[in-house]
């Protein structure tokens, strides 16, 4: 449905290498590589900015389908979460979404509890839905 193709953001390097290696997608792009991706297919006049959801919606629309892939840190009360949200950016729908609560103080954040929990859940629902 997303062509294989997957733009992350949020994630930093260890998002985009955790994306590459799940082996679910030919294409891993980050902001600079999709800006790029824009320019080399001259879509600047459709398409000009993606630093917004709706320019994400625009470049879904003028390129081809793929899956954004964002990762990022909330506040629910006085807690903080680690969230994976996959969107369709064509219509700006939230597919999937797993969170991970931040224990600060006993655990401490690391991959092991965070980031790899969230990222099993993406991979579990990403094969389930191709």
């Amino acid at each position: 449905k997303f062509g294989r193709l997957a733009y992350t953001t949020g994630g930093g390097d260890f998002g985009v290498n955790q994306l590459k290696a799940t082996g679910l997608f030919d294409q891993v792009l980050t902001f600079a590589e999709m800006q790029k991706l824009i320019v080399a297919n001259n879509l600047q006049e459709r398409v000009p900015s993606i630093g917004e959801p709706v320019g994400l919606s625009r470049l879904a629309q003028a390129y081809k389908p793929f899956l954004w892939v964002n990762l990022k840190r909330v506040t629910k009360e006085r807690d903080q979460y680690f969230q994976i949200v996959a969107t369709d950016p064509k219509t700006l729908e939230d597919l999937f979404l797993a969170e991970v609560k931040l224990d600060l103080v006993w655990k401490g954040v690391n991959d092991q509890n965070s980031r790899y929990p969230l990222f099993n859940a993406f991979i579990d629902w990403a094969k389930k839905n191709p």
